[in-house]
C-alpha cells in the first residue's frame, strides 16, 4: 500500500509538472516532450545500472532511450503541424482550470482504483498459493479477467474525460467569451451529460478502441501492393484482412469519443458520423496520423520507466533487514504500472483536446475563424504547409452562413447534419 501510494503521488507530482510547464511553452511542447522523454528514459537506464540487480530495468531504459531518438529523428519534419493543433487545444483547455481540475481528480480516482486491484490480486494470489487444488488453467484465467477489468476501468476514466473535454471544447468553440462562471457551469454539465446519459457508450468504446487502434497499425503493415506482390492468392487474403479491419475501425475510432461529447450519439452512431465527416474532408490519411498521441503515450512509458526504478529504490531503502523484500521485478513492475497509468491519464487532456479541435475544425472552420481568428490563421497555416490543398474548403465556406451548433449547450441535434451537406 505505501510503496503504490508513494509511486502514485510521485507519478502526478512529475505529470503535473511535466504539463504545467508545456501549456507555458505551447509553440515548443511537442520538441519539449520527444526531449523529456529522451533524457527520462536515459536516467531510467542510469538508475537501474546502479541501484537494480536485474539487467532488465537498466535493459529496458536504453531500449527506450534509443526509440526516443528514433521515433524524434522520423516525426521531426510533421511537428510544425501537430503543434498548431496541439496550441489550439491548450488555448481552449488552458482557457479553463477546471477542465485541468477534472484531470486531477480523475488521476486521483484511478490512483484508489489501482491500489483497490493491487490489493484484489495479491489476496488471490495469496488464495492460490495456500490453495494448492486450484487448476492452473482456471488461475489464469482469472488474471486475465483482472487484467482485463483493470484496463476496462482506467480506459472507461480516461474516456469519460475526453466526452467531457470535447463537451467543452465544442462550447469554446462557438462562446469564446465565456466568463469564469459560465465555464464551470458548462464543464458541469458535460460532466452529467457523460454519467447520466452518455457513460453506456463510453464503457461501450472503451472496451474496443484500443484493440482496434493496434488492429488497424497491425493492418498498415501488410497493406497489400498488387504491382510489387508474387503471389495473387497472398494478395487477396490481405486485401479481405485489411478491408476488414478497415470497417471495424471506421466505427471504433478515437474521434467518436468526441462526438459523444459534442452531439449525443450513442457510440456506433458517432463514431459513423465521425468518419463520415473526414471522408467527405477527405481526411482519413490526416486524422490516422496520431502523432501527437503517441507522443505522450511515449513519455507515459519513459515516467513509467523512471516510477519503476524509483520503486525498487524505495523497496530496498525502507524495509527493515529482517524483512523480506519485494523481488526487484514486482516492485519495478507495479511502480512502472502505476507511472503508466496515472501520467498517461493526466496527459490525455492534451490528446482529447487537439481530437475534438480536429472534429470542430472540419465541421465547423468558419465560426473558428469567426471567434477565434489567430488560432484559425496558426492552424490552417500549419495544414496548407503539411498537407496542401485539404484547407482549401475553408475559404469556400466562408462564403456561407453556417448553422449554431448542435452540441451547445443545449445538446440539440436537428442542425448536425449541415455539417455533411
Amino acid at each position: 500500500l505505501i510503496l503504490t501510494l508513494t509511486i502514485g503521488m510521485i507519478s502526478i507530482g512529475l505529470s503535473l509538472l511535466i504539463l504545467a510547464t508545456m501549456t507555458v511553452l505551447t509553440k515548443h511542447l511537442i520538441r519539449m516532450a520527444l526531449g523529456l522523454a529522451t533524457i527520462i528514459s536515459f536516467l531510467w537506464s542510469m538508475l537501474g545500472v546502479i541501484r537494480s540487480p536485474h539487467y532488465f530495468v537498466p535493459g529496458t531504459g536504453l531500449f527506450m532511450f534509443g526509440l526516443s531518438i528514433a521515433y524524434t529523428l522520423s516525426v521531426w519534419d510533421k511537428i510544425p503541424f501537430a503543434s498548431a493543433n496541439l496550441h489550439t487545444a491548450l488555448q481552449a483547455t488552458g482557457s479553463s482550470l477546471t477542465v485541468l481540475g477534472v484531470a486531477f481528480a480523475t488521476q486521483i480516482v484511478a490512483l484508489i482504483c489501482t491500489i483497490i486491484y493491487v490489493f484484489a490480486s495479491t489476496g488471490v494470489y495469496d488464495h492460490f498459493q495456500i490453495t494448492n487444488s486450484v487448476d492452473t488453467r482456471l488461475r489464469v484465467a482469472v488474471y486475465i479477467g483482472f487484467g482485463l477489468s483493470y484496463y476496462w476501468t482506467i480506459q472507461t476514466m480516461g474516456n469519460v474525460m475526453q466526452v467531457c473535454i470535447a463537451s467543452y471544447i465544442n462550447c469554446w468553440w462557438f462562446r469564446p467569451n465565456l466568463n469564469s462562471s459560465e465555464r464551470l457551469k458548462a464543464i458541469g454539465e458535460s460532466l452529467n451529460r457523460v454519467v447520466i446519459y452518455s457513460f453506456g457508450s463510453v464503457c461501450f468504446g472503451s472496451l474496443f478502441v484500443g484493440l482496434t487502434n493496434i488492429l488497424h497499425k497491425l493492418g498498415e503493415n501488410i497493406r497489400p501492393n498488387r504491382e510489387e506482390a508474387a503471389m495473387q492468392s497472398l494478395v487477396v487474403v490481405q486485401e479481405w484482412i485489411v478491408s476488414w479491419v478497415d470497417s471495424v475501425f471506421s466505427i471504433f475510432h478515437k474521434f467518436a469519443f468526441s462526438y459523444v461529447g459534442m452531439y449525443g450519439y450513442d457510440f456506433l452512431e458517432a463514431g459513423k458520423k465521425a468518419n463520415t465527416l473526414f471522408q467527405k474532408r477527405g481526411w482519413g490519411e490526416i486524422v490516422a496520423d496520431d502523432l501527437l498521441g503517441n507522443i505522450m503515450l511515449l513519455l507515459s512509458i519513459v515516467i513509467g520507466g523512471m516510477c519503476g526504478c524509483l520503486s525498487v529504490i524505495i523497496d530496498h531503502s525502507q524495509r527493515a533487514p529482517s524483512t523480506p523484500k519485494i523481488s526487484s521485478m514486482v516492485s519495478f513492475s507495479i511502480g512502472f504500472v502505476v507511472g503508466l497509468v496515472l501520467s498517461n491519464m493526466l496527459f490525455s487532456v492534451i490528446t482529447s483536446s487537439a481530437n475534438a479541435v480536429v472534429v470542430c475544425f472540419a465541421g465547423s472552420p468558419v465560426e473558428f475563424q469567426r471567434n477565434h481568428p489567430e488560432c484559425s490563421h496558426v492552424m490552417r497555416e500549419a495544414w496548407r504547409k503539411s498537407w496542401p490543398g485539404f484547407v482549401d474548403f475553408v475559404e469556400k465556406e466562408g462564403q456561407r452562413s453556417s448553422s449554431k451548433s448542435p452540441g451547445h449547450p443545449k445538446f440539440k441535434r436537428e442542425s448536425l447534419e449541415s455539417l455533411f451537406v
